[in-house]
């Protein structure tokens, strides 16, 4: 499985950890991992909670909904519940990752994650998240590179998804 954010880094036994052993990069974080099982329907993330984690996910789709606070009368199984209104912003599958915004900037996250089918993510929490990349220099050139892009791009079908409604909308 290709994972955006370590494109360029070694899977392999090349990198130099110390000079006892030799580990690919990739395994570096992967050994600072927790597994996380989520059965569908899950909130891995839920907006405005607090806490940093890179998610990768290994197995299963996950979407990335704007929760707008309103609650509507929806029909579930035959019975009416209140469900919260929602704007999905992203669909994820295996090899997405998620997280990062809380990640590189310590604030409630933005928006929520919630399993659309099972899955099983690997969870790397921030103090080893960062103190990986402070101990291996090319690593976090690498990785910070990778997330500058990956957030860039979403940025980018942001504003062409804005400029198209806007087009659309009357003002």
């Amino acid at each position: 499985m290709s994972v955006k954010h370590f494109h360029g880094l070694s899977a392999g036994n090349t990198h130099e950890c110390s000079p006892k052993s030799r580990i690919g990069e990739v395994s570096i974080f992967s050994q600072a991992a927790q597994r996380v099982t989520c059965e569908k329907t899950a909130t891995v993330i839920a907006k405005g909670q607090v806490g940093a984690a890179l998610y990768i996910i290994l197995t299963g789709q996950f979407e990335v909904d704007l929760p707008l606070g309103v609650y509507v009368p929806q029909l579930v199984g035959g019975a009416v519940e209140r469900r919260m209104t929602k704007i999905q912003v992203n669909a994820l599958r295996a090899g997405d990752c998620f997280g990062e915004y809380s990640l590189l900037a310590p604030q409630p996250h933005s928006a929520s994650v919630v399993a659309t089918e099972a899955g099983e993510l690997l969870r790397i929490p921030q103090p080893a998240f960062e103190a990986i990349l402070h101990a291996h220099d090319r690593i976090a050139k690498t990785v910070y590179a990778n997330m500058l892009r990956t957030l860039i791009g979403r940025l980018r079908e942001l504003n062409v998804e804005w400029s198209l409604y806007l087009q659309n909308t009357v003002v």
